[in-house]
C-alpha cells in the first residue's frame, strides 16, 4: 500500500508537467447567479463582461435557469422576471463574453421549479408546477413546500426527469455555450 502511496505522490507533479506541455489551460471563472443584477438587461450584461475581463477571468458561469424560468429563449418554460422586454440574457451574454475572448458556461438549476413565497411569482402561472404538480417531490406529510420554501421536481418520477433532461433542447441559446452545468 505505501508502494502505491510513493508511486501516485510521484506520478502526480510529472502529470502536471505534462499538462502544461500539452498546452493545458487554467480556468478562472466569475460565477453570476440569477437572483441578483448581472445579465438582466444589456447594460448590465456588458458591465460584468467587462468587469470579469478587467480581473483576470477567462470565463462565465451564468445562471440562466433558477427556478423554473428561463433567463433564455424557451418554448416550455416561463420568462424569468425582472428581465428586460424583448431581451434574451444568455444571448446577449455569449455574443458579448465570445466578443472578449471569455467562455460561456451555461448554469441550470434543474430540480428547483418554485419558491412557495409571496415575494416569488411568476408573471404567467403557465409552468411546470401548474401543468405537473404531480412531478414535484412532497415530505412524508405530503406537502410539495419543502425545506426554505421551496418547491422542486421529483427526479423519481419519470416524467419530471425526462423534462428536466430536454430542458436544453427547447432553448435557442444553450447549444452556443461552452459547456451547460447541470445542479
Amino acid at each position: 500500500m505505501l508502494k502505491r502511496v510513493y508511486l501516485i505522490c510521484m506520478l502526480m507533479p510529472l502529470l502536471a508537467l505534462v499538462a502544461v506541455a500539452c498546452g493545458a489551460s487554467e480556468t478562472r471563472g466569475l460565477w453570476v447567479d440569477a437572483f441578483h443584477p448581472g445579465i438582466m438587461n444589456s447594460a448590465q450584461t456588458t458591465e460584468m463582461v467587462a468587469k470579469a475581463k478587467d480581473a483576470g477571468f477567462n470565463a462565465v458561469f451564468v445562471q440562466v435557469r433558477k427556478r423554473g424560468d428561463a433567463l433564455y429563449t424557451s418554448t416550455i418554460e416561463p420568462r424569468a422576471d425582472g428581465i428586460a422586454a424583448a431581451y434574451d440574457p444568455l444571448a446577449d451574454v455569449i455574443e458579448k463574453a465570445h466578443a472578449d475572448g471569455l467562455e460561456v458556461h451555461a448554469w441550470v438549476s434543474t430540480l428547483d421549479v418554485f419558491a412557495d413565497d409571496p415575494a416569488y411569482e411568476f408573471k404567467t402561472r403557465d409552468n411546470v408546477v401548474a401543468k405537473h404538480p404531480d412531478w414535484l417531490m412532497k415530505t412524508k406529510e405530503g406537502s410539495t413546500t419543502l425545506q426554505q420554501k421551496k418547491v422542486m421536481l421529483d427526479p423519481g418520477v419519470p416524467e419530471a426527469r425526462k423534462y428536466t433532461v430536454g430542458i436544453p433542447a427547447f432553448s435557442s441559446g444553450l447549444p452556443n455555450t461552452s459547456w451547460l452545468i447541470w445542479l
